[in-house]
């Protein structure tokens, strides 16, 4: 073949065939990366929401309240909705331009969840009273961790949540069953402390009279002192009362030596009911109630004892091991958390892509398949799960979502975030005390993670402008082997296992655990229980 012929055929079919490749190469990248572009957005805004979540639940006293709870959560997707929509360069005031394109919002909490989703509504059109129908993003009623298990004609509602706390409903023969409480064993329950002194550093507005800058006291044209407001930082003693921390305060100018609580650097009387002792007494009322509720349980009413009807493959699961990752117990509650999920969210994604083109898209919502990590996460945690779908990615359409989970809220103490103070001034992980032969297991306190975090306050500037500052509550560092490096911890047993097998350091971590799970906010507690 002549040299001509090879360069014709080159230029008519290799020339194009590579052009076209490269075109379509380069369109595959582009879709890459603007789909990794949406995946970074869309993390940035659930963390943005749970952020929001965490900053109104800690600084809200009516935390355990349904209300403001919802309350707290609107507040927390808007930040979302308004967060994604400037990221992706909308306006932050057309969020809802953004809507459509969210399918569900999914937000787990201690004791069941919520779904943010499209549901159907009505509305008029004209002020004759004509009504029309339409779809828009509601969130819907709470949904608890429950199922009923059945003997016969008794059976027993359980409402689980995210650790041993559990609700229980139903009825046996004639008797009516009402009663919520912490499930635990015998061997748990006996690893628990009476009592624990327990301190933090804060800081707090006080009043005093102001100094010259020779020393001297100042005062005004009429010779009284003046009197200005000041911010201290000292170490006091705390108590848990009522899902807060009261002060003992002591040496504050202009304060009388007693409890107080802290709101925005203000400490306000604690007047709501007597204090008598600088210990706190939590993990010893958990334990109290813990026993009495493992009595109601186990003691027969009308020939069966509620134990006995809540089975699964014939064990009785609420005397099984609440705190042994592995145990029938737990294997059996994230089993029912997650088809609980499961089905609810189908139902969600059923209904909004039935009603897709009143959102103003018409996209079909297929949901992402949820790797076991990500449920792992769902089942275990305080979270908020975003999905988002329909928007064009180059050659394809978006479809993912978002997990983010929150490690500071007033819900839930997850069992790994418990660390201890430890005598060489770093806090510490149950694996490495027991590895760590320095550290003088008898004098160790745990507190949980978030409190080693710093805090944040504000104050106002010279030109009465807000300004934002922070402090450690707990003076003490992280360890860098526990918290950035585990080269130096080789471990191949359980935390379960670790504790059975060091009594002391069990003692003290079933100690802090109990005193932080009773001091969170339960409603269900107090409506069923009274106290």
């Amino acid at each position: 073949m002549k040299l001509q012929h090879l360069t014709i055929i080159f230029v008519v079919i290799v020339i194009p065939i590579t052009l076209i490749l490269s075109a379509y190469i380069g369109n595959q990248i582009d879709t890459a990366s603007l789909q990794q572009s949406y995946n970074t957005k869309l993390m940035d805004a659930t963390h943005d929401a749970v952020v929001a979540f965490e900053l109104n639940t800690a600084n809200n006293i009516y935390s355990g309240n349904a209300d403001s709870v919802r309350r707290d959560i609107l507040a927390a997707i808007n930040t979302f909705s308004t967060t994604l929509a400037t990221n992706l360069g909308m306006s932050s005031a057309n969020t809802e331009a953004i809507m459509p394109y969210i399918p569900a919002i999914l937000i787990t909490l201690y004791d069941g969840y919520y779904i943010y989703s499209p549901s159907e509504y009505t509305y008029r059109t004209n002020t004759s009273g004509d009504t029309k129908t339409g779809y828009t993003h509601i969130l819907k009623p709470y949904i608890y961790y429950s199922k009923k298990y059945e003997s016969g004609n008794d059976y027993i509602i359980v409402n689980y949540t995210l650790d041993n706390y559990v609700t229980l409903y139903g009825k046996i023969g004639n008797t009516l069953i009402s009663k919520s409480g912490y499930l635990s064993t015998e061997n748990i329950r006996d690893s628990i402390y009476e009592t624990e002194s327990l301190s933090e550093t804060i800081k707090y507005k006080y009043e005093d009279q102001v100094k010259n800058d020779d020393g001297t006291l100042k005062v005004d044209e009429n010779g009284n002192p003046v009197i200005g407001t000041f911010i201290g930082e000292k170490n006091f003693k705390f108590v848990y009362r009522d899902a807060r921390k009261i002060y003992y305060i002591t040496g504050v100018p202009r304060r009388n030596d007693g409890w107080y609580t802290l709101s925005d650097l203000t400490l306000n009387i604690y007047s709501e009911g007597a204090i008598n002792s600088l210990t706190d007494d939590s993990a010893r009322k958990y334990k109290v109630q813990s026993e009495e509720f493992m009595r109601y349980i186990t003691t027969p009413i009308e020939g069966k004892t509620i134990s006995s009807i809540v089975k699964v493959d014939g064990e009785e699961i609420l005397q099984a091991d609440p705190e042994d990752e592995t145990s029938k117990f737990n294997q059996h509650k994230r089993e029912v958390i997650r088809n609980s999920i499961q089905d609810n969210m189908n139902n969600a994604m059923a209904i909004y892509n039935e009603n897709a083109g009143s959102l103003g898209t018409s996209s079909y919502f297929s949901m992402p398949k949820l790797s076991d990590t990500d449920w792992e996460k769902i089942v275990t945690n305080v979270n908020i799960v975003t999905f988002m779908q329909g928007l064009v990615v180059g050659t394809k359409t978006y479809n993912d979502y978002a997990i983010i989970t929150s490690t500071n809220n007033k819900q839930y103490v997850d069992p790994n975030t418990i660390y201890f103070t430890a005598n060489d001034g770093y806090y510490h992980t149950v694996e490495h005390i027991a590895n760590d032969s320095n550290i003088d297991v008898d004098n160790i306190i745990g507190y949980k993670y978030s409190d080693f975090k710093k805090a944040k306050y504000e104050i106002k500037g010279q030109n009465d402008e807000k300004l934002t500052r922070y402090y450690f509550k707990r003076q003490e560092y992280a360890c860098y082997d526990c918290i950035v490096s585990t080269n130096k911890i080789i471990e191949t047993r359980t935390k379960h296992d670790i504790l059975e097998q060091n009594e002391t350091l069990k003692k003290k971590y079933y100690t802090a655990l109990a005193r932080e799970r009773y001091s969170l906010d339960k409603p269900t507690k107090i409506l069923l229980n009274g106290f």
